[in-house]
């Protein structure tokens, strides 16, 4: 629940706001209530998992409108080059090794002391 609140996580909420927005057909302008995964495979197929918070609840529809919002900004600052494209953004939340750091070079630039953030481009 806290990955898909904060952002971290935001299938959900971005498939929520592109319903709202009509990018599926006889959906447009329908209001999210609630957030459900839904397992299709394994052992347990067809499990469902509400995303939803009893002790802090929050309304899905919002947080949809307000990832939708960030993701237009932030691709709006990456299309103007007001920011740059940062494979560890919150190098704090990961584990030791990510998915993209082999493309950013990662292991390379950490032997120099620095970052591959740092580092610029070759």
């Amino acid at each position: 629940v806290s990955q898909v609140k904060t952002g971290f996580s935001p299938q959900l909420t971005i498939e929520a706001a592109m319903l709202k927005r009509g990018a599926f057909q006889g959906f447009s302008g329908k209001r999210t209530n609630e957030l459900l995964y839904v397992k299709l495979g394994g052992k347990q197929g067809g499990e469902e998992r509400p995303i939803r918070e009893a002790r802090q609840p929050f309304d899905p529809d919002e947080l949809a409108d307000k990832h939708y919002s960030e993701l237009v900004q932030l691709i709006d600052e990456h299309w103007n080059g007001g920011r740059p494209f940062l494979s560890r953004p919150y190098p704090e939340f990961l584990k030791d090794y990510a998915r993209y750091d082999h493309l950013a070079r990662v292991r390379e630039w950490s032997l120099t002391g620095g970052s591959a953030e740092e580092g610029g481009e070759e």
